[in-house]
């Protein structure tokens, strides 16, 4: 027999001003904070994985628990794989960063970098995942 896990409660997950924030989907209650301890005006982007949160703010590439707001892992991406202009997506286990004809790959579990490729000759474009 399979044990029972007690399943999270609905949880909205914000991000701003260089905090990452689990608020009760229901009553707005906080049930977790991360500060990353600066203010990280250039914006961030953040995406809800399972069971993992993953938020890029500045050139920080954080892993947090979608249920207790645990930090995982924190990896300091590429300049130019920073800011609001960045893409964010998770392929196959990968944390895939892009931005101005730039990309790199992160895994999920632990941020370590994967692969990184400029893609030189090709420009500065905006990259669609």
């Amino acid at each position: 027999m399979t044990p029972y896990r007690q399943q999270p409660p609905p949880i909205v997950i914000l991000a701003f001003g260089g905090r990452v924030i689990g608020t009760h989907a229901h009553d707005g209650r906080r049930l977790w904070e991360l500060d990353l301890g600066e203010n990280r005006s250039d914006g961030a982007r953040m995406l809800i994985d399972r069971d993992r949160v993953l938020a890029l703010m500045g050139d920080v590439l954080v892993g947090l628990d979608y249920a207790t707001g645990e930090v995982l892992f924190k990896t300091r991406v590429p300049d130019v794989l920073r800011g609001p202009r960045a893409t964010l997506i998770v392929c196959y286990g990968v944390v895939v960063l892009a931005s101005l004809g730039e990309a790199a790959g992160f895994s999920r579990e632990d941020g370590s970098l994967l692969w990184h490729d400029g893609f030189k000759g090709y420009g500065l474009d905006a990259v669609a995942l």
